[in-house]
């Protein structure tokens, strides 16, 4: 088991993080020694890996090609951005606050210290790798010259330049076709500026980079959330917290998605693989876009039904929903949650990153008068060992990456196989998951040594910050004994197998997934 690259490297970004300051290149040579699964051709020099490229570039800021040193933060002044000059930059699979100071700077806020930085240091010297190999591949050679000289829009020209470059860079056309998906029309464009301009990424840390701005942040969050909880619900009613996502739980409680279910599955065709009952979820999306006007009535019916989604005012990156399982209407649900009659309120929020799920939920804890929370669900994404993507994974108990620190879940998992039949096909339960420090921080002799040794279902990475946080909290007498934790996981990716990782597309296996799993969650909370 190559453990030994990774703890190394993992002391590198640590050293660096100490010194303040750090070039990317420093990092080279040792994270290409890890092997990672999720870049399977990182040390294959006559290839560009494109799986690898896509995978980073979802987790990056736009215009990483363009930036030349990066400012990290642990948190963001409120005012910041208000201000003239500042631009703030998507990222589309990180919810990570990020600004645009000019072409070559920005700033990055990575806000819970070590997960985070090195997850932040683990995409930055994946992208570098590659794009090494493209000035390598590609620098003096005559594709370069046509590629300079082409100013567009000619679709043909283009096309033929784009199959010459996947001849070049040792590529297929079908990646390079989904390259082009990414970047557009400015796929050629940004190729010639990582040849003529290639990135020698920079980090600096901030002096005050550290946990406590995130932490004074969450708490502001927490009790703000305690404080919406407080004036929308009445009496000691029995709060259930969620970690999900921010659409399905409400899309299977939502009147709004029965009230136009004729007009939304006659929108468009649906797959034939989409489960009967999740034609619906598939369409929604793109007939709400479809009909921009319908937005202002589904926030105002939401409202009166005690459906309220409460901005991330503090900037904490996590955005919250308040449910008031009273007051939705009767048969106006998902049926396969069936009829019923409950009084529980549910506090559902976005995906926590790493170790911001242990400071979440701690404050979320102490805000929320834990006496009365009789449940955490966590309902997410992993990589999966043992299965397809699409596949779900129950686990028994959680395993921290290089210690080994086992963390039990209280009283079992909540949430069993038999809760999932007839929901999902694949279902896998009866072992542990392993928490990691970074998505990328695995290479094949560790994921293997983990799944045949400690019979580990899968990887992911807030698991155990969530139940350390759980467990601080019983002992401290925030929780009441009997408190129940469930947590599924769907397969996102299996890295293990060559072409199966988060950089294709799951299609429709997530979305039954996601909602089988959620379904199942439901009811075991309506039924408590």
């Amino acid at each position: 088991m190559n453990q030994q690259s990774i703890h190394d490297f993992e002391i590198l970004v640590r050293h660096g993080a100490l010194q303040g300051s750090f070039s990317i290149d420093d990092f080279l040579g040792a994270y290409r020694d890890i092997q990672p699964s999720l870049h399977r051709y990182c040390n294959v020099e006559d290839m560009v890996d494109i799986d690898d490229l896509l995978y980073v570039l979802a987790r990056l800021p736009e215009g990483i090609h363009m930036v030349r040193e990066i400012l990290v933060q642990s948190d963001i002044p409120d005012k910041v951005p208000e201000l003239k000059g500042l631009q703030e930059v998507f990222v589309a699979s990180r919810r990570r606050a990020t600004f645009l100071l000019g072409p070559e700077r920005m700033v990055i806020v990575a806000r819970e210290g070590v997960t985070e930085l090195l997850d932040l240091v683990t995409l930055l010297s994946a992208f570098e790798v590659e794009s090494r190999k493209l000035e390598r591949l590609l620098k003096d050679t005559e594709l370069m010259t046509d590629l300079r000289a082409f100013s567009g829009p000619d679709q043909g020209l283009e096309n033929r330049l784009l199959v010459r470059l996947a001849f070049e860079i040792g590529t297929t056309d079908d990646q390079i076709m989904a390259l082009r998906e990414v970047w557009g029309d400015e796929t050629l464009a940004r190729v010639v500026d990582l040849v003529d301009r290639p990135s020698h990424l920079r980090v600096r840390l901030h002096r005050d980079y550290c946990l406590q701005s995130a932490l004074d942040r969450s708490r502001t969050w927490a009790r703000r959330l305690a404080q919406e909880v407080a004036r929308r619900t009445s009496g000691q009613r029995k709060i259930h917290l969620m970690s999900s996502n921010t659409h399905s739980t409400v899309n299977l409680l939502s009147p709004f998605v029965r009230k136009y279910a004729e007009e939304i599955l006659a929108f468009e065709e649906v797959p034939a693989e989409v489960a009967a009952g999740n034609r619906i979820y598939y369409l929604l999306k793109r007939w709400m876009e479809a009909h921009p006007e319908k937005q202002a009535e589904q926030a105002e019916m939401h409202a009166q039904v005690g459906i309220y989604t409460l901005s991330d005012l503090d900037r904490v990156g996590v955005t919250a929903q308040l449910i008031d399982l009273a007051r939705l209407p009767a048969g106006q649900c998902d049926p396969r949650l069936g009829q019923f009659d409950c009084e529980a309120v549910i506090v559902n929020f976005d995906y926590a990153f790493g170790d911001q799920a242990g400071v979440v939920g701690e404050q979320l804890f102490r805000e929320l008068g834990g006496h009365h929370v009789c449940s955490l669900s966590i309902m997410g994404k992993a990589g999966c060992l043992v299965g397809a993507r699409g596949s779900l994974m129950l686990p028994s108990y959680l395993i921290r990456e290089g210690t080994n620190d086992l963390y039990d879940i209280p009283g079992g998992n909540w949430l069993e196989v038999s809760d999932l039949e007839g929901l999902v096909g694949e279902v896998h339960g009866g072992g542990p998951v392993l928490t990691v420090l970074g998505t990328i921080l695995q290479n094949d002799d560790l994921l293997r040594s983990y799944r045949d040794d400690w019979k580990v279902l899968g990887l992911e990475m807030e698991g155990i910050p969530y139940l350390r946080a759980v467990h601080q909290a019983l002992k401290l007498g925030l929780l009441r004994e009997g408190m129940r934790v469930a947590i599924g996981y769907y397969a996102s990716d299996t890295p293990l197998v060559p072409g199966e990782s988060l950089a294709r597309s799951l299609s429709t296996r997530g979305l039954d997934a996601t909602y089988g799993l959620n379904i199942a969650l439901l009811r075991k909370i309506i039924e408590a």
